[in-house]
């Protein structure tokens, strides 16, 4: 198998091995692909297969062949092989149901086995746990009274569907105590059997609390009226209160979902809200009795606005959001004026997360409270609720500032309706200033294409803000059959920064990028001065091969302002496609500031690939570099080069150690790499700082490099 059909397509290369080599060379083929994947492959493709590579010996690695893996697994200890626990756990994987009940056969041979040790023993009851049947009851059964197997077993019973093992954790309750009966207790709560309602009714009484707590929440999981009368009856100890209520409120929750009944199920949750005094129970009770009774509810959910513990407050203004109607939002709307500030907060959320617009006035009447919290929160819920009605107050506040301003800005963004943005785009024509600007703001940020006439009008605004306000916004409004307008105004205006920031940002929004690229070069065809000049930086920054064929040919336009418009573009793109043709701006240009400006450029666009691209920006450096004639020019590409993680970048930096002109920059630079590398490459890092003081003649580079060599000897000591 090809080295490169492992690093083009792992998957592939992984499941041709899987199919036509064994165990052994697949573990191998694994490891050799996990250093040099990247993360993503490593979690989506090589882990999984490393655990198929793991199971897919039979026998396992280290299993004698032709051993039986069951014989072998009666020896396993917890210092001893688990050869035989791998080879069984194959079998498992590959198992049909017929073959289980076989494998189940013998692994209860091996368990019931005297001189079996402890550690295969517990690997059999969790395996029965997964796999066993009925007839697997009996030997689990056996188990129950074992100190150190209790456990292990009971959840192999837990588990398990058939009558016989909840009879075999009953028969077991009376003859174990402590921890093995608190266990057993919690697997007849786990298993919902009804016939130990009579056994945990009596040990709700025991005077062990961990047995008593035991029998509160199995009764409390077993559920339903039953259990739930029995729970609230009892006296219970008080430390084991809070316990009794949170089983009073999972039989009560199955009361009301699985019996269907209402009724009792609303009694029971009221006598937790009234009875139990913490927090946990009120809510339970008050969160109960709305499912329960619905709208009928609402006095009780009201009271509970004013009461004494907060928590049980904030649970009743979320109660809004279990009720549905109208009806239920006006009623809680209507409660927003008498409430506290901090419940007016919840409550102002909480109808905003509803969406009920029956909700508008109460909320509205809010937006201009002084409590900020408060004015905040409703202008927020407005955002959301809000018409057309509410656009007065949503501008206004967006004129002030700090929160209020800011919760505006995002509600007047996503405020919905028909008449929301012709309001808007009206408003324009009889404002000014500031007003003006927040509506052209506005716009901008809904996104409204239908106002890009109005914004095109706008530009042309005596008042600065309202003209550089319309440019942002236009280009953010813009479609593809306006960009021609946006072009238009850079046609008319090539020296404005804003207009040609707003084309570029439309440009870059659109989905075809190809009828972006024909409109714009349609545009540089028919232009001329300053206008073309100006679409030669616009095609830079957009980019597509009829684009950058533009600008090639640019270059050599014996027009120097139109040389140096192509340059300049060329020096702004973000395109790998450019690279060749800024290192030949660097090599062959009579004209330094093109240099300077085309290494600019060539260093930046070389590391946009970040990390993973090292080695390719090395690779473009490395090629600048002859053609750096300038001190300036060679610092530029030494800025770039301290950047890379790389013992590649010191060979590149090592020539520059001798060079009278840049000796203290490449220093700096050749320094910084051997830093980044140390960790990883410790031997490497020392051997360049060696080289380093026997190449370079600058004082404070040589005094640096000593200390730092110290420093890495010491910590390698």
């Amino acid at each position: 198998m090809s080295l490169k059909s492992k690093t083009t397509a792992p998957g592939i290369f992984l499941r041709n091995v899987q199919q036509r080599c064994n165990a052994d060379t697949l573990v191998r083929a694994v490891l050799s692909l996990f250093s040099t994947a990247d993360k993503s492959v490593r979690v989506t493709v090589i882990l999984p297969a490393l655990l198929a590579a793991a199971f897919a010996a039979d026998p396992a690695p280290g299993l004698p062949p032709g051993a039986d893996p069951y014989a072998e697994l009666g020896k396993v200890d917890f210092d001893s092989s688990h050869s035989a626990i791998y080879a069984i756990q194959n079998k498992i994987i590959k198992a049909d149901p017929e073959q289980l009940r076989v494998i189940e056969a013998k692994l209860l041979e091996v368990l019931q086995k005297p001189g079996t040790p402890l550690m295969a023993k517990e690997f059999i009851c969790k395996t029965l746990r997964q796999i066993g049947s009925e007839k697997c009851v009996p030997a689990l059964a056996a188990l129950l009274t074992d100190e150190k197997l209790s456990h292990v077993a009971r959840y192999g019973l837990q588990n398990s569907a058939c009558p016989a093992a909840g009879d075999a954790l009953l028969a077991a309750l009376g003859k174990v105590s402590g921890k093995l009966k608190a266990g057993i207790i919690s697997s007849l709560g786990e298993r919902r059997e009804a016939r130990a309602v009579p056994q945990l009714t009596k040990l709700i009484l025991d005077t062990d609390p961990q047995l008593a707590g035991a029998a509160i929440m199995a009764l409390g999981r077993i559920g339903g009226g039953k259990c739930a009368g029995i729970l609230a009856e009892a006296k219970v100890a008080d430390e084991l209160v809070s316990r009794r209520a949170d089983a009073v409120a999972m039989s009560t929750d199955r009361l009301l979902e699985e019996e269907k009944n209402a009724f009792e199920a609303a009694n029971y949750y009221r006598w937790l809200f009234t009875m139990v005094n913490t927090p946990a129970a009120r809510i339970a009770g008050l969160r109960g009795l709305v499912r329960a009774e619905k709208a009928k509810a609402l006095p009780v959910v009201f009271e509970a606005f004013s009461d004494r513990m907060p928590a049980v407050q904030k649970a009743a203004v979320r109660c809004l959001l279990d009720l549905p109607g109208p009806a239920v939002t006006k009623a809680f709307a209507g409660k927003l004026a008498g409430l506290s500030p901090e419940l007016q907060v919840n409550l102002l959320l909480a109808l905003m997360d509803r969406g009920d617009r029956v909700a508008l006035p109460a909320v509205a009447a809010l937006a201009a409270r002084d409590n900020e919290p408060v004015r905040v929160a409703a202008i927020t819920a407005l955002g959301k609720l809000g018409d057309e009605s509410s656009l007065d107050t949503l501008l206004k506040a967006a004129a002030n500032d700090g929160d209020t301003a800011v919760a505006a800005m995002e509600s007047l963004k996503n405020i919905t309706g028909r008449k929301i943005d012709p309001s808007l785009i009206k408003r324009i024509a009889g404002a000014d200033g500031k007003a003006k600007v927040l509506l052209i703001q506005t716009l901008g940020a809904r996104r409204t294409v239908t106002a890009q006439a109005v914004l095109e009008q706008a530009t042309a605004d005596k008042d600065s803000a309202v003209s550089r306000e319309a440019f942002k916004a236009l280009g953010m409004v813009a479609d593809e059959d306006g960009l021609p307008g946006l072009v238009a105004l850079v046609e008319k205006s090539p020296d404005n920064t804003d207009a040609q920031d707003a084309l570029v940002t439309a440009a870059r929004r659109m989905y075809d990028q190809r009828n972006v690229e024909e409109i714009l070069l349609a545009a540089f065809n028919r232009s001329k001065g300053d206008a073309r000049l100006a679409m030669l930086k616009m095609l830079g920054q957009i980019g597509g091969p009829g684009a950058f064929g533009t600008l090639r040919a640019a270059l050599k336009d014996k027009d120097e302002k139109v040389c140096d418009a192509a340059v300049r573009a060329l020096a702004s793109a973000d395109d790998a496609g450019v690279l060749p043709d800024l290192l030949e701006v660097i090599k062959s240009s009579p004209n330094k500031t093109h240099r300077v400006l085309a290494l600019r450029g060539y260093t930046r666009i070389a590391g946009l690939g970040g990390r993973r691209a090292e080695g390719e920006k090395l690779k473009h450096l490395t090629k600048a570099l002859p053609a750096a004639k300038e001190p300036d020019e060679k610092r530029l590409l030494l800025g770039a080069l301290a950047g890379i993680q790389n013992t590649g970048a010191l060979k590149v930096i090592e020539p520059l150690l001798v060079d009278d002109t840049i000796k203290a920059e490449a220093g700096n630079a050749y320094l910084k790499v051997v830093e980044s590398i140390e960790k990883k490459q410790h031997n490497e890092a020392v051997a360049a700082l060696k080289k380093c003081l026997e190449l370079t003649k600058d004082a404070a580079t040589r005094a640096r490099a000593g200390k730092l060599l110290d420093r890495f000897q010491t910590v390698k000591k």
